[in-house]
């Protein structure tokens, strides 16, 4: 196997731990309430200030790994993943949970940008979706794994220990990525993988004075366009990810042990998406992957309004099921889609910015969703929002179809939009 294949492997793993930390407080929320007390206003409030944390560390965790490359931002993040872990098992109370979990925020969102750059780095522009849809099939995975697991843990001790015990993969993964990512990566052109051969495991800095500063990426349309997708992409996103478990268990009256199983079903129509788009846009629709990336915010909307409005479970995880598939799968859209026009040189920098900005729907969602759910009752406030918002991502990516893909990696698809 090639060593950019093991590196996409160490990368997949990389997020599938990532996931099941930050996944795995939605499956023990209702534990946790009843625990503590906490309503869901409160809850929301938890949710969000991991959001919050991601939210802050996207563009310094950018600028770090344009800096230092992708290894290093490998290496250390896990590290810091599984102390915040396992803090969360050790607060005492509402503000402890949440300074934990604002604080694995700050630690999982400087290895975000990291992802991008390996990615933008090994594989040429035409294989990108190809490859971000086998790698975010850890996103749908992770959850899909985490609930079975959070329920076993749930049941067989309590949910402090589940957070100590899930720091143990973070420590694990970090050791895996410093023997298997490659030290050096070259930037990419005319299709090649970018991938400078030596057996060297120390990080070589990008060479100076190459990266686009921050005011002149701030000034693309593009970004903009970007940005304000993936912001509003997210408020579905994460309101999905976040609320689901809890929802099917209030709506539909399903004990611990069955919201764990039943809640992983969708995640696994997830991975069908995530596949199943990143083929198609590295394929027949690689010209018109902003196009396609506004028809999965749409599908997604609809399938959520067929969820709510569905009266039995079955109905629900259909609805669920195929939000699941267009939600994960435009994930795999996004990256592809951001690389092509990303600037050769600050990839991570710009990934960054466009992240940022976008994880300010992170932060709304669970925050609105908790009020809503908390004043009305029921989840149909929080449903409709999300509806809403994809709507919104979806004139975005379409305002982002107007504009051509600019720089050397994205002359394949530039001349296959003429």
């Amino acid at each position: 196997m090639s060593t950019r294949y093991q590196a996409l492997i160490a990368a997949w793993l990389f997020q599938i731990v990532n996931y099941i930390d930050r996944t795995s407080i939605s499956f023990a929320g209702p534990t946790m309430m009843k625990s503590m007390g906490l309503d869901a206003q409160d809850f929301g409030v938890v949710l969000s200030s991991f959001a919050v944390g991601y939210f802050v560390a996207q563009l310094p965790g950018g600028m770090l790994a344009d800096r230092w490359g992708a290894k290093v931002m490998f290496v250390v993040t896990p590290l810091l993943w599984a102390v915040c872990t396992g803090g969360i098992g050790l607060a005492a109370g509402l503000t402890g949970v949440v300074v934990a979990r604002l604080c694995l925020g700050l630690a999982e969102g400087i290895g975000n940008a990291a992802i991008f750059k390996l990615i933008g780095d090994l594989f040429p522009s035409r294989d990108r979706a190809r490859i971000s849809g086998l790698w975010a099939t850890s996103f749908p995975v992770a959850p899909a794994l985490g609930g079975p697991l959070v329920a076993f843990l749930l049941i067989t001790f309590d949910w402090r220990v589940m957070f100590m015990v899930l720091a143990v993969p973070a420590l694990a993964i970090a050791v895996l990525n410093y023997v298997v990512i490659p030290g050096r990566l070259l930037p990419n052109r005319a299709g090649t993988t970018g991938l400078a051969e030596t057996s060297e495991q120390s990080i070589v800095a990008p060479t100076p004075g190459l990266a686009m500063p921050l005011s002149a990426l701030a000034k693309q349309p593009s970004l903009w366009f970007l940005a304000l997708g993936y912001m509003f992409f997210n408020v579905s996103y994460w309101g999905y990810n976040g609320w689901m478990p809890s929802y099917l268990a209030a709506a539909h009256h399903i004990d611990l042990k069955s919201v764990g199983l039943i809640a992983s079903i969708p995640y696994v129509f997830g991975i069908f998406g995530l596949l199943g788009l990143g083929w198609i846009a590295g394929a027949q629709l690689y010209a018109f992957r902003p196009q396609l990336w506004a028809a999965s915010f749409i599908l997604a909307g609809g399938f959520l309004y067929g969820a709510f409005q569905a009266e039995t479970l079955t109905g629900s995880l259909v609805g669920l099921s195929g939000a699941a598939f267009f939600l994960y799968g435009s994930l795999a859209l996004f990256a592809a889609i951001l690389l092509d026009y990303a600037p050769e040189n600050s990839r991570a920098s710009f990934a960054a910015l466009a992240t940022t900005a976008g994880q300010i729907g992170g932060i709304v969602a669970p925050l609105v969703i908790g009020y809503l759910v908390k004043q009305s009752g029921s989840f149909v406030g929080g449903f409709a929002f999300m509806i809403i918002t994809l709507v919104i991502a979806a004139v975005a990516a379409i305002g982002l179809s107007t504009i051509r893909p600019a720089g050397a990696q994205s002359t394949a698809l530039s001349a296959a939009m003429k």
